[in-house]
C-alpha cells in the first residue's frame, strides 16, 4: 500500500487565493486589437506571420545605396533582421522585393534575395512545426540564426515564456529529447495559468521578465494544486524545471533578479512496492516478441 499522504500539512489549502493586476504580466501593447496596418512592401495580415524584404530608402547614403532589412509581422508586432547589404534606393521595386534590371549585377542580387527568402521561410516553418507559442521575436531570432548563423547579435527577448520554449528547444538540439519534452510540460503548464487567470489567448502571452514575482509565483503553486489537482511531487517537479530555466535567464543577462530564494518547492518520499515472488514468476512467463531484450 501506498503511504497516507492525507495528514501531510498543506500550506497551500484553506487559504483565500490573492490576485494581482495582470495588467503587469500582459501589456496592452502585446493584445492585438484589430486595428489595420499598411506598409510600403507588403500587406499586413493577423492570422499568420509574414516576412518581406524592407529597403530603408530614408537612410541612402551619400552613393545612393541604402541598407536592406528583413521584416518580419506578427499579430501587430513588427521585428527586424538586417540583412548586412545595400543597394540602389533609385532601382529598388517595392513591390517585387528586388532591384530592378537596371541595378548593376541585378541577378546576383535578386538571386541572394531568393536564397535569403529560403533560409527565411525554412526557419519560420521549423517554429511553427514544433507547435510552440509563435511571437514576432522568436521568429525574429529563429531567421537570425538561419540568415545569419549562431554568431549574430545576441537575442533580445519579450519576456519570459518565448526565452523559455528557445531553451527546451536547445534542449532538443542536443539531443536530450526526454528532458526537452518535460521542461516543454513544465512551460505549457505555466502558460495555462497564466491563460486561465487572464482570460488571454497563449500566443499573446509573453510574461515579462519583470512580472516573475514570489507572488505569481506562489499563485502558479496553488493553481496546479487547486485546479489541476497535482501531486506534491508532480508541483514540486514543474516549479523546479521553470525555476532552471529562469536561472539561465539571470546568468544569460535577460532577468535581473531572482525570486526563487523564497520559494519553498513541496515534495514527499515516494513508496514503491516491491514484487512478490509470485508476480516476479508471471513476469517470467510472458512471451515477448522475437528480438526484445528480457
Amino acid at each position: 500500500m501506498g503511504r497516507d499522504v492525507s495528514a501531510i500539512p498543506k500550506p497551500w489549502a484553506n487559504r483565500k487565493r490573492q490576485h494581482f493586476p495582470w495588467s503587469s504580466i500582459v501589456p496592452r501593447d502585446y493584445v492585438v486589437t484589430g486595428r489595420a496596418a499598411s506598409l510600403s512592401t507588403h500587406r499586413v495580415t493577423f492570422s499568420m506571420p509574414s516576412i518581406s524584404i524592407d529597403c530603408r530608402s530614408s537612410r541612402a547614403g551619400s552613393d545612393g545605396y541604402a541598407p536592406l532589412r528583413l521584416r518580419v509581422e506578427h499579430r501587430g508586432t513588427q521585428r527586424f533582421v538586417s540583412l548586412d547589404l545595400k543597394v540602389l534606393a533609385s532601382k529598388w521595386n517595392a513591390d517585387r522585393q528586388r532591384v530592378t534590371r537596371s541595378h548593376p549585377d541585378d541577378a546576383a542580387i535578386n538571386r541572394r534575395f531568393s536564397e535569403i527568402e529560403e533560409k527565411a521561410q525554412g526557419a519560420l516553418s521549423k517554429l511553427q512545426a514544433r507547435d510552440d507559442i509563435l511571437t514576432a521575436t522568436r521568429i525574429q531570432n529563429e531567421i537570425q540564426e538561419a540568415v545569419h548563423g549562431s554568431d549574430g547579435d545576441d537575442v533580445e527577448y519579450e519576456g519570459f515564456v518565448p526565452f523559455a520554449f528557445d531553451e527546451v528547444e536547445g534542449y532538443r538540439k542536443r539531443d536530450q529529447r526526454t528532458t526537452a519534452r518535460h521542461y516543454r510540460t513544465g512551460v505549457r503548464k505555466l502558460l495555462d495559468f497564466l491563460e486561465d487567470e487572464t482570460g488571454k489567448e497563449r500566443d499573446n502571452i509573453v510574461l515579462p521578465f519583470s512580472a516573475m514575482t514570489v507572488q505569481l509565483i506562489k499563485e502558479f503553486r496553488n493553481h496546479m494544486y487547486e485546479v489541476r489537482d497535482n501531486a506534491p511531487n508532480t508541483v514540486g517537479k514543474t516549479l523546479t524545471q521553470i525555476k532552471t530555466l529562469w536561472k539561465s535567464a539571470v546568468s544569460e543577462g535577460h532577468a535581473e533578479r531572482d525570486p526563487w530564494d523564497e520559494i519553498t518547492i513541496d515534495s514527499e518520499p515516494s513508496q514503491k512496492e516491491k514484487l512478490s515472488f509470485e508476480e516476479i514468476e508471471l513476469l517470467e512467463e510472458v512471451d515477448l516478441p522475437e528480438g526484445t531484450s528480457q
